[in-house]
Formats: structure tokens, C-alpha cells, sequence
């Protein structure tokens, strides 16, 4: 079947021994459904065949039937990209396509995803506080290809609204390329690395209403894992007022870079 899909997340790149590196991407369609694009071998595509994030596509897709997750599609022949949702008026168009049908509970989402049936594998979170964001030191596996290792980790500690604890780790491709662009620029400092990082996912996320699109992983949703859930993307229009609802608990952070240098990067990319 052929659909319109807006891309709104993409996974950083995991390496395969048949593509290479593939991209897992995610989109809803113009009803609001959620679909799961993979395989794509994003950086196998043409030019004229890539696509952005908040992007709708065209699409001939259809069920995997390996893959037991309800939005799981195989991609039939080429991917043509549309228009962009831009951010225009406070990302008033991304939010009127995007926040509905909103996951606040990990208890719902837990049991919609393993109980009910709508068997869900992707949704969108709204966090009641995000509580800290970590980098933690990589370990590679040897498949794992040059172009895209990173040396770090990335991970979300939040509450939900029923003060219940998660955390989970973002394999996102925005955080992945920003961290590859800094060491690219910086080096191994690091120090100076994890500090801009932390000021973008964190710090500068106290002026912005944060949601989370969380999906699952295949072996961990066939392995009935008690939560299979990462974090595929970060949704964060500027909040509507001037409250916050994040609660800063990093302390790593010195203060010794410069603020321009470190606004410079509290942009999305």
C-alpha cells in the first residue's frame, strides 16, 4: 500500500552485516497512525531519496512479517520526500499533527504494549520532570562500523504522573550527529563535549516542553522485556509560559564555557 508518512524520528545508525548501517525510522500517517520504516540504509540512499525529520514521504509499504510489532512495514521500492513542517508560529503545525493520543502513565504504556491489544511499540510520552541526563562510556561491538561509533551513551532519567521512575536510553540521530560534529571539532576534549551535550538535553530544556517518542526494540518486545522501550526522539516546542517542569540534578556541569558557545548547539539540527 502506498502512504504519506511524516518522518518525526530516526535512529542513529546500527550496523549491519547485509546493509552496512541502517536507520530505523518512524512516522505517523495522515490519520495518526504510527508506522516503524526498517530496513532503510539511509546513507546507501541518493540524494534526491533522503529525507528529513518533521518530512512527510511517499511510500510503497508493507507488513514485515518477521516482525511481530503491529507497525513494523517494509519499505517496496523508493522513498519520495514531500514537504517540511517547519517550526513556524511555535512549532504550531508539528504540535497540531503530533499531540494526541499521548502516553503520561509507564504502568498504561507497559500494558498496552505487552496486554492490551493494541500491542503498542511506538508512542509518544509526555514526562511529568525529567529528572537527570547521563553519558555514559560506549562499549563496541567489533561489526560495528567507523563511520558512525560514537564513544558515548545517552540516557534519560524521568518521572511519569505517577511519580514512577524510568530510564532510558536515546538512540536518537540528532543527539548521535551532534555528538560526531563536536568531536569533530573538538577532538578528545571530552570534557568540553559532555559539557555542550549537557547543556543542550538538559539545562536548555527547561525553557522547552519536552515529550518523548519511545519505541521498542525487536529482541527486547520478542524477549518480553519488563520495559523495551528507548528513546527514539525528542519532541520540545518552547513551553507556552514560563514555568518549568524539569528539575535540574546534574552537578557536573562547571560553568566554564562560554554562553554563546553553548547556546550555539541549544538548537535542533
Amino acid at each position: 500500500m502506498k502512504k504519506r508518512i511524516l518522518i518525526v524520528a530516526k535512529t542513529y545508525p546500527c550496523p549491519s552485516t547485509k546493509y552496512g548501517e541502517l536507520v530505523c525510522t518512524a512516522g505517523i500517517d495522515a490519520e495518526g497512525k504510527w508506522h516503524r520504516l526498517y530496513p532503510v540504509p539511509f546513507r546507501n540512499l541518493t540524494k534526491e531519496h533522503r529525507y528529513k525529520k518533521y518530512q512527510w514521504v511517499e511510500v510503497e509499504i508493507e507488513k514485515d512479517a518477521s516482525d511481530p510489532r503491529a507497525e513494523s512495514h517494509k519499505i517496496i521500492g523508493e522513498i519520495n520526500p514531500l514537504e517540511i513542517i517547519d517550526t513556524r508560529k511555535d512549532w504550531y503545525l508539528r504540535k497540531k499533527l503530533l499531540l494526541h493520543d499521548i502516553y503520561t502513565s509507564k504502568t498504561q504504556l507497559i500494558y498496552d504494549c505487552r496486554k492490551s491489544a493494541k500491542q503498542t511499540s511506538l508512542a509518544i510520552f509526555k514526562p511529568a520532570k525529567i529528572v537527570s541526563f547521563h553519558i555514559e562510556t560506549a562499549n563496541h561491538k567489533d561489526i560495528e562500523c567507523e563511520t558512525y561509533k560514537l564513544p558515548f551513551k545517552f540516557y534519560y532519567k524521568f518521572e511519569d504522573s505517577e511519580s514512577k521512575i524510568s530510564r532510558l536510553q536515546i538512540i536518537d540521530w540528532e543527539i548521535g550527529e551532534l555528538t560526531r560534529k563536536l568531536l569533530t571539532h573538538y577532538g578528545n576534549n571530552y570534557k568540553l563535549i559532555k559539557d555542550i551535550l549537557r547543556h543542550k538535553y538538559f539545562t536548555a530544556m527547561q525553557k522547552r516542553d519536552v515529550y518523548l517518542f519511545l519505541g521498542t526494540s525487536r529482541e527486547w518486545h520478542i524477549r518480553k522485556s519488563p520495559n523495551p522501550f528507548m528513546i527514539i526522539g525528542i519532541f520540545y516546542p518552547p513551553q507556552e509560559n514560563n514555568q518549568s517542569n524539569l528539575q535540574i540534578e546534574n552537578k557536573s556541569f562547571t560553568g566554564t564555557l562560554k554562553t554563546n558557545l553553548l547556546e550555539s548547539y541549544a538548537v535542533q539540527i
